[in-house]
This record gives C-alpha cells, structure tokens and sequence, in this order.
C-alpha cells in the first residue's frame, strides 16, 4: 500500500526502544500507516508521494503539552506585552520602558515577576509603579498568573478603594494603614483579567494566537490541552471562537483539546463538545481550581507553613470543598471528565477522596481521565491512592525530581516526591511553553538536573540522557 507522505532521517524514534534508528514513518489517510528500515521504503512510495528525507536531523513525534493556558502564552509571547522575571521590583518597572515605547498610550500588561526569586525577595507595592507611571494604568501578573501587581492609575480605572470588597477566594492586599498595597490575589485578581484584557481588540489577540501558534511549531509542540484560567464561570479564557477563527482560515497548526472552567451549568461545554468535532480542536473535559500557589501560601496544606505568615496559615481552598464536590459529581454524572489544580498536599487529598467517590458511583469518564494538576506537595499515602484511583498527575518535569520550589515557599515540610511511576501512578507532563516559553528538551534538563529554571543553558550540546530516553519517558507515562 502506498504512503501519502514517507518521512526518513538515520535517527527517527518511535518510543519502541531506547535508540533511534534509521526509519522511514509511512503516513495514509492522516495516520501512521507503517515505520519500517529505510532500506525497506521503497513499496510506499509512489509517484504522488511526498517524500521528506532529514538526513541525520533527530526525528520523533510530536511534543503534547498537557497543561496550557493558550490566551495568557499568547499575548505575553506578542509584541502586546510583555513576559520576565526581574532581578528585583525596579527591575521590572525599568524593564516596562520598552513596552511604553511601543505602546504610548493605554494599559501596560506583563507578566512574569516572582518575589521570592528576586534580592531582595520582598513583595512589591504600587509606589515604585507610581513613581515611573503616574498616568497610564500598569499590570502586572505574576509567574504562576495567582497574583496581580497594581499602580494607582490601574486601581482607579478598575473602581478599587480601600473599600472593596474582594471575591470570595481572593484578597487586594492593605498596609497597615488600611492603604491598598497594588497587590491582588488569586480569584480577585483573576476576576479583573477581562476588563485588563477588553483593550485589545479581537484582531490583536488573533494576530498573538498566529504568533504563539508558530512558536509552538517550531518548538515541535504539536498538540495542546488548553486550561481554564479561572475558578469563576466566564473567566475561563478558553476562546474557542479564537480557534474556529484559525481553523476555518486553515491557519490552525496544532490539535488543541480545551478544557473550560466547570460549575453547575454545563451548557457551554456541551455546545462546544457538540460543534468541534474535527481533528484540530475538541472540548475535551474541564478545570477547576481547589487552591493557589505554595509562593503566595495561597496553596492548601494540612499543617502550617514552615515559614508562616500568621498563626495557623495554612493557604486556604479557592472553591469550597462542598462546592468543589458537587461540580465533580454533576461532571462524572454525564461521564464527562475534571482536571483539579491542587498544589498544597490537603488540596490534594480532598481531591482523591472526590475523584474516588466519582469513580465510585459512576465510574470512569467516558473520554479521558481525572487529572490532578501540578501536585507540588503531597502526603506519602497519596501517591499509592493516585495509583488505585486511576487518576492521572499532571506535574511539571521538574517537579517530579524535586520541591525545591515548594521549600523556598514554606511548603517542604511534609512532601513525597513524585517519582511515582515505578508505584503505578499515571503522569503526564505539561509546561513545555505556559510560563516559561522554553523549548521542551530544556524543560526535560531542569527535572534531570535539578534545577529550579533555566539558570543556565543545557551544556554539551548532545541531546543523548539521551533525547530517547526522555521521549520514552513521557510518552509512555501518561498510559
């Protein structure tokens, strides 16, 4: 039988052993018809069939990344706004000037900054905004997207006082005057992304999908699971207009599988698991949040953290247990299936004992699986109960080989590692792009290496742990 398409290169993988290997990948009908020795190509190739030989060039399938938030990677990777970390609080507002050149007129949008990793490692405050932008309205997201850093303009234009009164799950941080800091947190500051976001226009942020979409291609990403942003309906972000737009103009490059925010009314993901049936983009589940960041001690523990902000601080949930309990079973009800963001460890245990009693009554989701996401902090029994619960971890490379960033928060005291896949727990791996914008086999060297981030690049220049061994890695985990 011949191939539409025959791709060949002396080193292909296919995940069936640990070497690569002279192949040739036969492609029919958008499926992998046969992988046979270059040698033995010839019967699937045609006069009609498109041929593509990548010499020595390493050749495996393409990267999936289960954990994006494809509105937020698309407009701090764009000439919109713009994505760093800092050195320090001046640093970032210095780091803003060439965003104003380009932009001379409305909001200014960045994200990025993380305090703890910063000298000094303090919280930053409107003042230092102020005092470089007195009259434009300045935002700025943190790295994890939790927490939201304010000027004055900003909180005018927003209608914020002394006050307002946050939603539930989230806070505008006060001195000790009972002055607003600039400092927003979790579901609050999540709740302000639309009105920060309303200023660009549908064409703008178009025009940063297109862009964010050849970064992904030419990262060899080519399939993504788009995640809800936010624990609030309506505050999701998963723009399926965005990708009908790319699809119909044939402009889509990557499968995006969306997973939109779940609450008691499920109507808008029904509407969209009925309309996107295509190969390219499919409405594959949901998301909900249980708890924040273990940086902000907004993530969820059972006991104190180490270096605790006030007696008993222990983070808190950001949707209710009861709450998160009956949006859970009225998903598993219809076999629909929930990936939870559970960071802190008691986060992560009420999210097994729901998923359990999920399972329980109604039985495994009929597409896909229960996922928890991130697990940056977990009680020892919990690992095993992943495992017998069939629920899959989707974690960051680097933080199955390490909690160093758990630690820097408070939040070590108490955590079992997640090198769990020899005690039969199911992992997937996300965050090859959400944040970070770094190339998969770079994200791989952090969880090999044990670094925090890409405080230096990978040395050497072979990609041979061996690219192999960490293809096979990945894609056999997440069975």
């Amino acid at each position: 039988m011949q191939a539409e398409s025959v791709f060949m290169s002396e080193n292909a993988f296919t995940g069936t052993s640990d070497e690569a290997l002279p192949l040739a990948i036969c492609v029919r009908g958008g499926l992998i018809c046969a992988v046979v020795p270059k040698s033995e190509a010839e019967p699937f190739i045609g006069p009609s069939t498109r041929v593509e030989d990548f010499g020595d060039a390493f050749l495996c399938a393409g990267f999936h990344d289960a954990h994006v938030h494809a509105f937020h990677s698309a407009l701090y990777s764009s000439p919109l706004a713009e994505m760093f970390l800092g050195e320090s609080e001046a640093d970032c507002v210095a780091r803003l000037a060439p965003l104003a050149k380009r932009k001379p007129h409305g909001w200014l949008l960045a994200q990025g900054w993380r305090e703890y990793r910063w000298n000094p490692p303090v919280l930053p405050s409107k003042a230092s905004l102020d005092a470089a932008f007195p009259n434009r309205p300045v935002a700025l997201y943190s790295g994890d997207a939790h927490t939201l850093w304010l000027n004055s303009c900003a909180l005018r234009e927003l209608g914020i006082s002394r006050e307002s009164v946050p939603p539930a799950g989230g806070s505008y941080d006060v001195d000790e005057e009972g002055e607003l800091t600039g400092i927003v947190r979790e579901a609050a500051a999540m709740a302000l992304m639309p009105r920060i976001m309303a200023t660009f226009s549908d064409e703008e942020i178009l025009g940063a999908y297109q862009g964010f979409l050849a970064r992904l291609a030419s990262l060899g990403i080519t399939s993504i699971c788009d995640m809800a942003l936010s624990a609030e309906p309506g505050l999701d972000f998963v723009r399926d207009d965005i990708y009908r737009t790319l699809e119909g103009r044939g402009q889509l490059t990557c499968r995006a599988h969306l997973f939109p925010t779940l609450t008691r009314d499920v109507s808008r993901f029904e509407s969209m698991r009925d309309e996107l049936r295509g190969p390219l983009v499919q409405a594959r589940g949901f998301k909900q949040f249980f708890d924040g960041v273990s940086s902000q001690h907004t993530a969820w523990l059972a006991e104190p953290y180490t270096n605790a902000h006030f007696e008993g601080d222990c983070g808190r949930p950001t949707v209710d247990p009861a709450l998160m309990r009956d949006y859970v079973m009225g998903a598993a009800r219809r076999g629909f299936a929930v990936r939870i963001h559970a960071i802190g460890d008691e986060a992560i245990t009420q999210a097994i004992d729901i998923f359990e009693e999920a399972n329980a009554r109604f039985g495994a989701p009929a597409i896909g699986h229960h996922c928890i996401e991130h697990l940056e902090n977990m009680k020892e029994p919990d690992v095993a109960r992943l495992a017998k619960a069939g629920i899959v971890a989707s974690v960051q490379p680097p933080h199955i080989r390490q909690q160093r960033l758990a630690v820097i928060a408070g939040a070590g005291k108490q955590t079992a590692r997640l090198d769990a896949r020899q005690r039969g727990c199911a992992l997937t791996d996300q965050y090859f792009f959400r944040h970070s914008l770094s190339p998969p086999l770079n994200v791989y060297w952090l969880a090999y290496s044990n670094h925090i981030a890409l405080e230096k690049p990978p040395e050497g220049g072979s990609s041979k742990i061996t690219d192999c061994r960490r293809e096979r890695a990945s894609w056999f985990s997440a069975k």
